[in-house]
């Protein structure tokens, strides 16, 4: 009998009842009448018959031809159920029999049938996996792929689609696997709204159909990004790293009016002609013309002013992320310190890397402003400062068996507010010599203020073993005598003095501020103590025999050169502001309310009074503002109240009764 299927087994040609049972008599006519059973099974030629006879026969040769007709018969019967349940039975009772081989087939095949019939792609996997070598295997495996494609072609799995991309490279389904894969992709990087996901789709799709809404997407949300920063800097970059973008228009015209802005502050044409250039149809364009008009007829006042106004303002920015990155690679620890200093007033996302390059150096002073700098960064700029520091977070993460990065991994969990991350990554970094201290100090600082008891003893326990060897090593170090010589040498222990005094003393501060718990504390405050009164009268009697050496060595005189250079510049712009409301500066407004907007100290309030020397329009208008601003009015709440009653006395009836009453509410405000 032919099998259902094509592909099954072919059984010989003519009848194999009546050839086999020829075969049999022929046998026993040979044995002679000694097997007159036999002769009696194979005249009535059924299963029970040779199974009586070998039942009363096992032994002999008339029993090895009974087996061989009774396996036979039963294998002519498994075909003819052709099924599995069949070709089990018979494979159970003749698993070595001449046809067992063929029954395995036969099996196979129709297991292969009812995978077929089942659909889908697990039943087809179980042939192949029953019998690997079969050909139902191999038959398998070509509609395998077929039913694979089906399941996957409907499939919300990216990793699903991958997978069989790299099971069937050559499959029949790959291009319509490939596109359900390209659409999925870029509808999840699409719908997240950030740049990240939508570059990582076209890296993965290099060819992929959605490319070009990839890039327009991308270019909207840079551009989206650029206007929501508000800085004409990043505006600017987005135009020249976009050029003729979808977008162009939309930024021209925001960066347009920030720059009339900027032009009204800084009483600069500069900004308004660029302006002008930019969005020359723009409604920011007509006030820009307007202000090159009014600056290029100022004459000296104007000059005045302008130069008044760059004063109160100061520098619009610190050194650029190349100059501070050179700075950092002073062999004076004072320059990298400053430098890290100076990063954290950084805007540029480029000083994110700065702060966390430098907090791996093992200075430990150098981790105390740099994870400082990083926190600070995040507070005043979440978004864009979170995102680059993340990414920190994930490169170092596959780093932490290097102590430096054990560091950078404990500043950026800190600025991110992992502190249980940060405390762990401190504490490893204890058992390297190099950071030891640096992860010792700022294990005991977040120990001060997050930890039981129980963990602040033991962070300062792991301090003091780690503090104890720098302190005597740097105690050695310094010299009795100072020559011209021993100069350079003698600053480096005088810098490292310095820093490990400084950050003990800030670690005994923290600890010894009042806790709501009013817990006890730490144990080896006094140690700690003692440590820090030993290396600061040994940096107080180095820094005593530098200055026999050079009077003009950097901080001989104790003040730190960053902290000198801001206070110039504090009274500078304080210096600005006065002389600002003496004139009566009317084009001056717009800085002195950013100022008294931004500054919460006697900056902010002298920007204040300048406004109500003022008086006029805008000035009042100005105050008003700064009186519905609560942070302002906090900071600043008499001067503010005095500045309103000042500027009310001239004022039109209308708005005088404003001032008077934002000044009265401040009164009462408690």
């Amino acid at each position: 009998m032919t099998p259902r299927n094509a592909g099954g087994y072919e059984p010989p040609q003519g009848n194999p009842t009546i050839m086999q049972t020829g075969i049999i008599v022929a046998a026993l006519a040979l044995a002679g009448c000694g097997a007159t059973g036999l002769q009696r099974a194979a005249t009535r030629d059924t299963e029970d018959a040779y199974r009586a006879f070998l039942s009363a026969n096992p032994e002999g040769e008339a029993a090895a031809d009974a087996r061989e007709r009774l396996t036979a018969l039963a294998f002519q019967r498994a075909r003819r159920g052709d099924d599995i349940a069949s070709y089990n039975r018979f494979l159970a009772e003749f698993p070595e029999g001449d046809h067992a081989d063929q029954a395995r087939e036969l099996r196979a095949l129709a297991r292969l049938r009812r995978a077929i019939e089942q659909g889908g792609a697990a039943p087809l996997r179980q042939v192949i996996d029953g019998d690997p070598d079969s050909r139902a295997a191999r038959e398998a495996r070509q509609h395998l792929e077929r039913a694979e494609a089906a399941e996957v072609v409907t499939s919300d799995e990216p990793a699903r689609l991958r997978a069989y991309l790299l099971a069937f490279p050559q499959g029949e389904e790959r291009t319509r696997v490939e596109r359900r894969l390209d659409d999925m992709e870029f509808s999840s990087a699409s719908s997240a709204g950030e740049v990240s996901p939508l570059r990582s789709y076209l890296q993965a799709h290099p060819r992929g159909m959605h490319r070009a809404e990839a890039l327009d997407a991308i270019d909207r949300l840079e551009a989206d990004l650029a206007i929501a920063s508000g800085a004409p800097e990043d505006m600017e970059r987005f135009l020249r790293d976009h050029p003729g973008s979808a977008s162009d228009d939309r930024v021209r015209a925001v960066l347009a009016e920030g720059l009339v802005v900027r032009a009204e502050m800084m009483l600069d044409e500069r900004y308004a002609r660029r302006a002008v250039a930019l969005a020359p149809e723009s409604p920011a364009a007509e006030n820009a013309s307007r202000l090159v008009s009014m600056y290029e007829r100022g004459g000296k006042r104007l000059a005045l002013e302008r130069d008044l106004v760059a004063d109160l303002l100061g520098p619009m920015e610190v050194r650029d992320a190349d100059a501070l990155r050179g700075v950092l690679e002073s062999h004076d620890p004072l320059d990298a310190w400053n430098a890290v200093r100076e990063a954290a007033l950084s805007s540029d996302p480029a000083t994110i890397d700065i702060l966390v390059r430098a907090a791996g150096m093992g200075d430990p002073l150098l981790l105390f402003y740099a994870r400082a700098a990083l926190s600070s960064r995040v507070a005043a700029d979440g978004g864009a400062t979170r995102g680059r520091i993340e990414q920190w977070l994930t490169d170092l993460r596959g780093r932490s068996s290097n102590p430096e990065d054990l560091l950078r991994l404990g500043a950026v969990n800190e600025a991110l507010d992992d502190i249980d991350a940060a405390a762990t990554a401190y504490r490893r970094a204890i058992d390297h010599q190099a950071t030891a201290v640096a992860g010792a100090v700022h294990l005991a600082l977040i120990a001060v203020d997050n930890a039981p008891t129980s963990e602040r003893d033991e962070a300062f326990r792991m301090l003091i073993e780690a503090a104890r060897p720098r302190a005597e090593e740097l105690l050695d170090l310094a010299p009795d005598d100072v020559d011209i010589d021993r100069r350079d040498s003698s600053v480096v222990v005088l810098r490292g003095l310095e820093a490990l005094g400084r950050l003990l003393e800030t670690v005994i501060e923290r600890a010894s501020a009042p806790t709501p718990e009013g817990a006890d504390a730490p144990a080896g405050m006094d140690e700690i103590g003692r440590l820090a009164q030993a290396v600061d009268s040994a940096a107080g009697r180095l820094l005593a025999r530098l200055r026999v050496v050079d009077e003009d060595i950097e901080s001989a005189d104790g003040a730190d050169p960053l902290a000198r250079a801001a206070a110039e510049r504090r009274d500078r712009r304080l210096r600005a502001a006065e002389r600002l409301g003496e004139m009566r500066a009317t084009r001056a407004v717009a800085a002195l309310l950013d100022v008294a907007s931004r500054d919460e100290d006697e900056l902010g309030r002298e920007a204040i009074r300048a406004l109500g020397r003022i008086s006029g329009n805008d000035a009042r208008e100005a105050l008003l503002s700064l009186a519905r601003n609560d942070q302002v009015a906090r900071a600043h709440r008499s001067v503010l109240v005095t500045a309103l009653r000042t500027v009310a006395s001239g004022a039109p009836a209308e708005i005088r009764r404003a001032l008077l009453d934002a000044a009265a509410a401040l009164e009462v405000t408690p």
